[in-house]
């Protein structure tokens, strides 16, 4: 296995380094991997996020070296993708269709979510419902 080391950037904004990354176009997204599965998600559940890319790399053209990217993220943080992909569409929509994306959010939480989580209790996480997650 061959080792890359890619030179992260320092954002002007918040002074923390960051990898600039682009998908390569057609390539498939993989979401798997994950420890989620019917009355099992909790705060620490992750899913995998698989996908081919090309990292930036300076003094060369750009967005120039083949990668895989693996991006473990939580299910709020997916429900947080869906709104804000749905989002802009939605607000210009009859309100039914915004209603129906959080049903959809609701029931997926309902179902997923493991029962100790689900309630407030001294001691340990709740996992908000997906609807309520901040866009």
């Amino acid at each position: 296995m061959e080792w890359t080391t890619l030179e992260a950037r320092v954002c002007g904004a918040t002074g923390k380094p960051y990898v600039q990354l682009e998908t390569v176009q057609g390539a498939e997204l993989l979401l798997g991997g994950g420890e989620g599965g019917v009355d099992r998600e909790t705060p620490s559940t992750r899913f995998c996020l698989n996908i081919a890319a090309k990292a930036f790399v300076p003094g060369e053209d750009g967005f120039a070296q083949d990668i895989d990217v693996q991006l473990w993220i939580t299910p709020t943080q997916i429900a947080q993708l869906v709104k804000q992909y749905f989002s802009m569409m939605l607000w210009h929509t009859k309100p039914v269709y915004r209603q129906l994306l959080e049903r959809l959010l609701r029931k997926r939480w309902s179902v997923m979510t493991s029962c100790g989580y689900k309630l407030r209790l001294d001691g340990s996480d709740r996992l908000e419902p997906y609807h309520k997650t901040g866009i």
